[in-house]
Protein backbone atom coordinates (compact mmCIF):
# COMPACT_ATOMS: atom_id res chain seq x y z
CA UNK A 1 0.00 0.00 0.00
CA UNK A 2 1.13 3.72 -0.91
CA UNK A 3 0.30 6.47 1.36
CA UNK A 4 -0.05 9.76 -0.90
CA UNK A 5 0.09 13.10 0.13
CA UNK A 6 -1.06 15.18 -2.11
CA UNK A 7 -3.20 18.70 -2.95
CA UNK A 8 -5.13 19.52 -6.30
CA UNK A 9 -2.14 20.54 -8.05
CA UNK A 10 -1.08 19.99 -11.02
CA UNK A 11 1.99 18.15 -8.91
CA UNK A 12 -0.30 16.07 -6.92
CA UNK A 13 -2.90 15.10 -9.70
CA UNK A 14 0.23 13.73 -11.57
CA UNK A 15 0.92 11.66 -8.97
CA UNK A 16 -2.39 10.15 -8.06
CA UNK A 17 -2.86 9.46 -12.28
CA UNK A 18 0.56 7.62 -12.23
CA UNK A 19 -0.56 5.46 -9.10
CA UNK A 20 -3.93 4.99 -11.16
CA UNK A 21 -3.20 4.29 -14.17
CA UNK A 22 -0.34 1.61 -13.36
CA UNK A 23 -3.47 0.25 -11.02
CA UNK A 24 -1.21 0.71 -7.86
CA UNK A 25 -3.02 0.40 -4.56
CA UNK A 26 -2.75 3.93 -2.97
CA UNK A 27 -4.47 6.21 0.08
CA UNK A 28 -4.77 9.86 -0.64
CA UNK A 29 -4.08 12.03 2.18
CA UNK A 30 -4.91 15.10 1.57
CA UNK A 31 -2.18 18.66 2.35
CA UNK A 32 -4.11 21.58 2.38
CA UNK A 33 -1.59 24.23 0.73
CA UNK A 34 -3.53 27.09 1.06
CA UNK A 35 -3.92 26.29 4.98
CA UNK A 36 0.35 25.94 5.28
CA UNK A 37 -0.40 22.19 5.99
CA UNK A 38 3.26 21.55 4.11
CA UNK A 39 4.82 23.67 6.76
CA UNK A 40 3.70 21.44 9.87
CA UNK A 41 6.34 19.53 11.78
CA UNK A 42 4.98 15.92 11.04
CA UNK A 43 4.88 16.77 6.86
CA UNK A 44 8.30 18.34 7.14
CA UNK A 45 9.74 15.05 8.82
CA UNK A 46 8.71 13.45 5.70
CA UNK A 47 9.82 16.37 3.06
CA UNK A 48 12.02 18.50 4.64
CA UNK A 49 11.32 21.05 1.46
CA UNK A 50 7.54 21.24 2.16
CA UNK A 51 6.85 19.84 -1.20
CA UNK A 52 3.95 18.15 -2.22
CA UNK A 53 3.59 15.20 -3.34
CA UNK A 54 5.35 13.04 -0.61
CA UNK A 55 4.57 9.06 -1.60
CA UNK A 56 5.09 6.21 0.97
CA UNK A 57 5.51 2.56 0.32
CA UNK A 58 4.59 0.38 3.12
CA UNK A 59 5.68 -2.69 0.81
CA UNK A 60 8.97 -0.96 0.75
CA UNK A 61 12.44 -2.97 0.73
CA UNK A 62 13.04 -5.51 3.10
CA UNK A 63 9.32 -5.25 4.32
CA UNK A 64 9.78 -2.06 5.72
CA UNK A 65 8.47 1.31 4.45
CA UNK A 66 10.09 3.76 1.78
CA UNK A 67 9.85 7.12 1.73
CA UNK A 68 10.05 8.27 -1.68
CA UNK A 69 9.79 12.06 -1.72
CA UNK A 70 9.39 12.97 -5.54
CA UNK A 71 7.88 15.89 -5.59
CA UNK A 72 9.06 16.84 -9.25
CA UNK A 73 5.91 15.54 -11.21
CA UNK A 74 8.16 13.93 -14.54
CA UNK A 75 10.39 12.21 -11.94
CA UNK A 76 8.17 10.65 -10.59
CA UNK A 77 6.41 8.75 -13.74
CA UNK A 78 9.83 7.51 -14.81
CA UNK A 79 10.57 6.04 -11.69
CA UNK A 80 7.57 4.33 -11.30
CA UNK A 81 7.44 3.35 -14.52
CA UNK A 82 11.03 1.48 -13.98
CA UNK A 83 9.48 0.30 -10.49
CA UNK A 84 6.66 -1.35 -12.20
CA UNK A 85 7.77 -1.92 -15.48
CA UNK A 86 6.22 -5.13 -16.04
CA UNK A 87 3.05 -3.32 -16.06
CA UNK A 88 3.90 -1.15 -19.02
CA UNK A 89 1.76 0.75 -17.51
CA UNK A 90 3.08 4.77 -18.21
CA UNK A 91 5.52 4.37 -21.01
CA UNK A 92 3.92 2.37 -23.90
CA UNK A 93 7.24 -0.10 -25.55
CA UNK A 94 7.08 -1.36 -28.92
CA UNK A 95 8.79 -5.00 -29.09
CA UNK A 96 10.23 -5.59 -32.34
Amino acid sequence: MIDLYMWGTANGLRAAVALAECGLEHKVHKVDLTKGEQKNPEFLKMNPLGAIPVLVDHDGPNGKPSLKDLFDGRRQLIVYHFMFDHHRCLIPIKLA
